[in-house]
C-alpha cells in the first residue's frame, strides 16, 4: 500500500458524483465556496476509513472490492470527467503476498447493475468519510465535508437556473 500511495494516481473528487460537493475542511470547518472557486480536489490513491492498524479501538474495515468502469466526459452539464461504474470484483483476497501464495481465496466478478451500483455507492460512502493514508488520528477523522456556498454563489445560481423553478405562465 505504501508503494501504491507513493506511485499511484489520485482521484479528483468531481469524478464521483457522491463526492462532488466535498472539499477539505478549513480549520475544522466546511469550506465556503463562491462561483469562481474550483469544486474538486485530488485525493490520494490510498485512503483510510474507520479504525485499523494501531487504532484498533473499533470496527476494522474488511471489505475487499474493486469497482471498474470508465471516465465519461459530461459536456452537457459541464461536470468534466465522471466515473461510470460497469463491473465489480468482490473477493476474500486482500492482495498481499500471503493471499496469493498460501491462502485459498474466493472471488467473483460481476456486471450485475444492482450489485455494481451497490458496491459503487458503498465505496463512495467510504471515500466521503475517509482520511489521508498518513493520518495519525487515533479515531476516524474525515478530512472533507460538504461545502457551504457563499451569497455570491447563490446569486449566480439563481441568475443561471432560477427560471427552472418558476411556475409556467
Amino acid at each position: 500500500m505504501q508503494k501504491l500511495q507513493a506511485e499511484g494516481d489520485g482521484l479528483p473528487t468531481n469524478t464521483l458524483r457522491a463526492l462532488a460537493d466535498l472539499m477539505p475542511l478549513t480549520d475544522g470547518r466546511p469550506a465556503i465556496v463562491g462561483p469562481s472557486d474550483k469544486m474538486s480536489v485530488m485525493v490520494g490513491p490510498v485512503r483510510l476509513a474507520g479504525y485499523g492498524g494501531h487504532r484498533r479501538q473499533g470496527p476494522l474495515l474488511h471489505a475487499k472490492m474493486i469497482v471498474l468502469g470508465f471516465l465519461w466526459d459530461d459536456d452537457e452539464f459541464f461536470m468534466g470527467d465522471v466515473f461510470v461504474p460497469e463491473s465489480v470484483w468482490l473477493s476474500s483476497a486482500n492482495w498481499t503476498n500471503a493471499s496469493f501464495s498460501g491462502h485459498l481465496e474466493f472471488g467473483i466478478f460481476s456486471t450485475d447493475r444492482a450489485l455494481v451500483r451497490g458496491a459503487y455507492d458503498f465505496l463512495a460512502d467510504l471515500l466521503s468519510v475517509s482520511e489521508p493514508f498518513d493520518s495519525k488520528a487515533r479515531r476516524p477523522t474525515p478530512d472533507m465535508a460538504p461545502v457551504e456556498y457563499d451569497e455570491a454563489f447563490g446569486n449566480a445560481a439563481r441568475a443561471m437556473w432560477g427560471h427552472l423553478s418558476e411556475e409556467p405562465d
